[in-house]
């Protein structure tokens, strides 16, 4: 019987195998910045709408209550302390002044927002007689709302609140975004005096502002990847801190103001030398703004202070040009 004729099988040499694998290699690594491209574009455009929704939820409130929220609530009756001076001629000096750690009840806007974003039954949870770092409050606070987290941040969910003395105040679930207070200074020692639509116990009406809606800044980004706040408000005695590892030269430990607030002109988007008063975007050199008319406009580096300056203000009676938000 004939033997049937054997095929010789050739196998990959370990040569071919390695230029296989090399192959494989660089288009995996070709391809890997085009689908973070893609995720990233993803996330910018979520972000989009959460700021969107936002505008949307601005506009309900100012038309149920006929006024935008303030950029948290605080009752007057704490608003003075006694500070004994130095003695002179044996009798003490009393002054009255703020303390600017005092937040009480301190309810932020992101909270007053919440029943115009669909979380309705996460306002009704909330104790709005007590403080918001209250441990009756403990349950509402640390719910994710979506809307307030970018899903470019990182440093999001739940995190602690601690004092200047780094004593633990409580947990907080983080907010992404901060309101507008304006050009000023220091938020947190002067939280009353911004010039911009958002500031301590504000009230204004969208027809209340000189500016016009379509150039008068409402919220931005100010990522928890630079600074952790909380959605629901300002916590007495609670800090805000530039994360360990911002992309910044510039550390600080500021006032619980600091938490619902952000102010413009002072550093460009995402600068160095940003302080956690400042807007800092958690993409590259871009960031997503709502203003006052409910557009949302992306804006980046190459946006001058002076512009920052004037849609950060709502009477400051600047020009602005619509391609000098670009």
């Amino acid at each position: 019987m004939p033997r049937m004729p054997v095929t010789a099988r050739r196998a990959f040499t370990l040569i071919e195998l390695l230029v296989v694998i090399a192959i494989i290699a660089v288009l995996i690594g070709l391809m890997l910045p085009a689908v973070q491209r893609v995720r990233e574009a993803a996330r910018l455009t979520t972000c989009r709408n959460n700021l969107h929704q936002m505008g949307i939820a601005l506009h309900a409130h100012n038309d149920m209550h006929g006024k935008l929220p303030p950029a948290f609530l605080f009752d007057e009756r704490f608003q003075s302390r006694l500070v004994v001076g130095e003695m002179q001629e044996d009798k003490y000096n009393q002054v009255t002044a703020w303390e600017p750690m005092l937040t009480f009840p301190g309810f932020g806007w992101a909270a007053f927002l919440l029943p115009h974003l669909d979380y309705g039954p996460l306002a009704q949870k909330i104790n709005w007689s007590k403080a918001v770092e209250h441990p009756s409050n403990l349950g509402p606070r640390t719910e994710i709302v979506k809307p307030y987290v970018c899903p470019s941040d990182r440093h999001t969910g739940v995190y602690l609140v601690r004092s200047q003395l780094n004593t633990p105040i409580g947990d907080f679930a983080t907010n992404s975004y901060a309101a507008c207070y304006g050009t000023g200074g220091s938020i947190g020692e002067f939280p009353e005096k911004g010039d911009g639509l958002f500031f301590r116990n504000s009230k204004f009406r969208l027809s209340e502002i000189p500016d016009g809606t379509s150039t008068t800044l409402a919220i931005g980004e100010r990522g928890a990847m630079f600074c952790q706040s909380s959605w629901i408000g300002a916590i007495s005695e609670g800090t805000v801190r530039t994360q360990p590892d911002a992309p910044t030269f510039v550390h600080a430990i500021e006032e619980p103001s600091t938490a619902v607030m952000a102010r413009t002109g002072w550093h460009p988007l995402n600068g160095e030398y940003s302080e956690v008063y400042d807007y800092f975007s958690p993409h590259a050199g871009i960031g997503n703004f709502l203003f006052a008319d409910g557009s949302v406009r992306t804006m980046g580096k190459k946006v001058s202070k002076k512009v920052w300056a004037a849609i950060g203000t709502r009477a400051g009676a600047e020009a602005v040009d619509e391609s000098e938000l670009q």
